[in-house]
């Protein structure tokens, strides 16, 4: 990607700036730049289907042996208080930080992620430049929903490598969860200026472009990514996602099997091509998928309030109750969601209300 280039002057020193995006030493300096420039933004967004971040969107998004030194920490975490604080608790003299740091994968690859983090966070205090350890604490931070706290390490990380590409890439990540797009915007960019091979940072744009609506751009990133990193069926996905949103309805399922074929049980996609076929007006296919990716009471509901978006509130009732019908325990989303078709319906006068019937006789 080509950038238009200049000179910014700062404190006695040139600083580069790449279309925007500044190479030099001083993240104080960077720091300020961004500030001056791009304040902070929040945007909304709203849609049915399903972006992948790449670990995908809620499971209903459209409807539906511990070491006894780190039991207080384990204590701290069901509190919810930060990882790192019980750190001063424990000898961290006791082994070298290249040793912490090594205890720290060990338990990431257990998948006991608190005690990954206080290794990491030991080995910190022994040696506060020791980027890769700083990296890792960080990406436990993001995994574990303490965001301000994953930024936090991540940007600490330019004191000692200020090009450290994916420091750039993880700041934008934690901004993204703190609704903050247009700051991870500029960090993603930033990244990709030291690493224009991080097909995730192209992937992050494309759902920011989608989230304010610049489908065009979004397809051009997730394209960018694709190339980087060939049938990755998250980027399909998205990629998919922004030919929905853009209302090129069969381009997206055409993505969206795509991403199918190569992970046949990924519901979120089944999900999503589900919805696009419910837009062509193909309700036999869009329940075909709903089922794939989910199971048959459920693939109902999703019609269901589909017709319910659609105003043909008689349609959607047979499918709720197909739904409630359908599922051997209590579906209490689907109850809910046929009280509200019934109470749609009762809006309308009687012989409205007959014609209505009869014109949207069955679910299916």
């Amino acid at each position: 990607m080509k950038h238009a280039l200049s000179l910014t002057y700062y404190r006695h020193r040139y600083v580069r700036k790449v279309g925007g995006i500044m190479k030099g030493r001083n993240r104080k300096q960077l720091d300020h730049h961004r500030r001056q420039n791009f304040p902070s933004i929040r945007t909304a967004f709203v849609s049915l289907g399903c972006l992948l971040f790449l670990s995908g969107c809620a499971s209903d998004s459209l409807f539906e042996m511990q070491d006894e030194h780190y039991q207080p920490v384990l204590e701290r975490q069901k509190a919810g208080l930060p990882f790192d604080e019980s750190v001063s608790k424990v000898d961290i003299n006791e082994y070298t930080p290249e040793e912490y740091e090594q205890f720290g994968d060990s338990h990431m690859k257990q998948g006991k992620f608190v005690l990954a983090a206080v290794q990491y966070e030991a080995s910190l205090k022994l040696e506060p430049s020791r980027v890769s350890a700083r990296y890792k604490a960080a990406q436990v931070y993001l995994q574990h929903g303490k965001a301000e706290k994953a930024y936090e390490r991540y940007h600490e990380i330019l004191d000692y490598d200020f090009n450290h590409a994916l420091a750039y890439e993880g700041m934008g990540q934690a901004l993204l969860r703190m609704d903050k797009d247009a700051e991870a915007e500029l960090e993603f960019q930033q990244a990709l200026v030291f690493d224009s091979q991080l097909w995730r940072a192209h992937n992050f744009l494309g759902i920011i472009a989608d989230r304010q609506s610049r489908h065009s751009t979004a397809m051009d990133h997730y394209q960018h990514a694709l190339l980087i990193k060939p049938n990755e069926p998250h980027v399909l996905n998205n990629l998919g996602m922004a030919h929905f949103l853009n209302k090129e309805y069969g381009k997206a399922i055409d993505i969206f099997q795509q991403a199918i074929h190569i992970n046949p049980n990924n519901s979120k996609v089944w999900n999503n091509i589900g919805m696009t076929y419910a837009k062509i007006g193909q309700y036999s296919s869009s329940y075909d998928a709903f089922q794939r990716g989910l199971d048959a009471p459920k693939a109902y509901n999703n019609l269901g309030l589909l017709f319910l978006e659609e105003k043909q509130t008689a349609r959607a009732l047979k499918c709720f109750e197909n739904a409630v019908s359908a599922q051997t325990t209590f579906y209490e989303k689907a109850q809910k969601n046929l009280t509200l078709a019934k109470k749609e319906l009762s809006k309308l006068s009687p012989f409205k209300r007959r014609a209505v019937k009869l014109q949207q006789g069955s679910c299916l």
